[in-house]
């Protein structure tokens, strides 16, 4: 009886495990900005398990993403600048996407997608040197980060046109921004394990079980109850 429980409770086991692993995604962009400075982007993402509106060809859902940026600054057309060649930023945003599906189910290789969000991120400066020979300053070292993007999944890869805005919003005395125009690619890296030990334990009682070790089971039950 024992056994057959065991062997009940194994793939129900499994299949919780696969539903609750969630893989993570490593992501780099490259592009430039609107002022015409090359501008790149590492990123590192964490799919949400949460979905809205399932079911039918479309889904809502979203991710966490923290991301390290950096822009070219022209300090070689202003002779008189005394600032770094490079600036970088650090964020981290919630993402909401609208995932399509073509395909008969919600695993079809190819997925469409769209996304939006609005996250909280640190530049390494107050001013961004453009090839316009001009200083534009930003206001604050800490910025709102935008982003809207269109792209599609297909197996573990994501390409997308990604569009990202840094400002303060107007909280602080300038408000310039920057924009930038980025090719996005990701990839999912490794999944969480999640329940996954869970059916590795079960199938070595199982195993141990059906391999005629049950009055080990029996033994240690009997010794419990006389303590008790």
């Amino acid at each position: 009886m024992l056994a057959s429980l065991l062997m009940m409770l194994y793939p129900a086991a499994a299949q919780a495990a696969e539903q609750s692993a969630q893989p993570l995604l490593i992501g780099g962009a490259w592009g430039s900005s609107s002022d015409g400075s090359n501008a790149l982007r590492v990123s590192l993402t964490k799919p949400w398990k949460r979905r809205w509106f399932d079911g039918g060809k479309a889904h809502l859902t979203g991710y966490w993403e923290a991301s390290v940026a950096r822009f070219e600054n022209d300090v070689e057309h202003v002779p008189a600048d005394d600032g770094t060649a490079r600036l970088w930023n650090l964020a981290v945003a919630p993402v909401f996407r609208l995932q399509f599906t073509l395909g008969e189910n919600a695993s079809a290789k190819i997925q469409p997608f769209m996304d939006l969000g609005v996250g909280l991120s640190f530049m390494s400066d107050r001013e961004f040197r453009t090839g316009k020979q001009r200083s534009r300053p930003l206001g604050s070292y800490f910025q709102f980060e935008d982003r809207g993007a269109v792209g599609v999944k297909v197996g573990a890869f994501e390409v997308a046109y990604q569009r990202m805005h840094y400002s303060t919003r107007n909280l602080a005395s300038s408000n310039f921004g920057i924009d930038a125009h980025l090719l996005l690619i990701r990839r999912e890296v490794f999944a969480q394990p999640g329940l996954g030990d869970m059916p590795v334990v079960v199938d070595l009682r199982a195993q141990l079980v059906i391999e005629g070790h049950a009055d080990h089971f029996a033994l240690l039950i009997s010794i419990a109850d006389n303590k008790a």
